[in-house]
């Protein structure tokens, strides 16, 4: 028998600054869901392409991801350093210990990535909402 787990995308949100132009994309958090492998990982790099500009922060929920692999890792590892090149900062968020072990050991850590448990944490890691939130 062979059973093939499909692995579910939802772009869960995208929140415009108003403190700047309207077509400034601020955050985008992009959830996935099941395991990470290359197709997965291919999937999620192909976003950034077709929104046409660069969010500041790309946050990719991977609470709901049990596992990932060497080429899921690597092939997000080549999105993460072209999101750099964009001064787009990449967030993970909520990753389960043993998907968070594969993609550090990936070479997925600070400071090319956060890691946070939340939507709420990595949209603090805004600076524009930073400084909405300072008095």
């Amino acid at each position: 028998f062979f059973f093939k787990q499909k692995t579910a995308y939802e772009i869960v949100s995208r929140d415009w600054s108003s403190d700047v132009c309207s077509s400034d994309l601020g955050f985008l958090a992009w959830r996935v869901s099941g395991p990470f492998f290359f197709g997965a990982a291919s999937t999620v790099a192909s976003v950034l392409e077709n929104i046409g500009e660069r969010p500041r922060i790309f946050a990719l929920d991977l609470s709901a991801v049990p596992l990932t692999d060497g080429t899921g890792a690597q092939t997000l590892l080549g999105f993460v350093e072209k999101c750099a090149r964009h001064n787009t900062r990449v967030v993970l968020v909520g990753a389960q210990p043993q998907v968070r072990h594969a993609l550090e050991a990936c070479g997925l850590a600070l400071p090319l990535v956060d890691y946070v448990g939340s939507l709420d944490e990595a949209r603090q890691l805004d600076p524009m909402v930073q400084s909405q939130l300072v008095p």
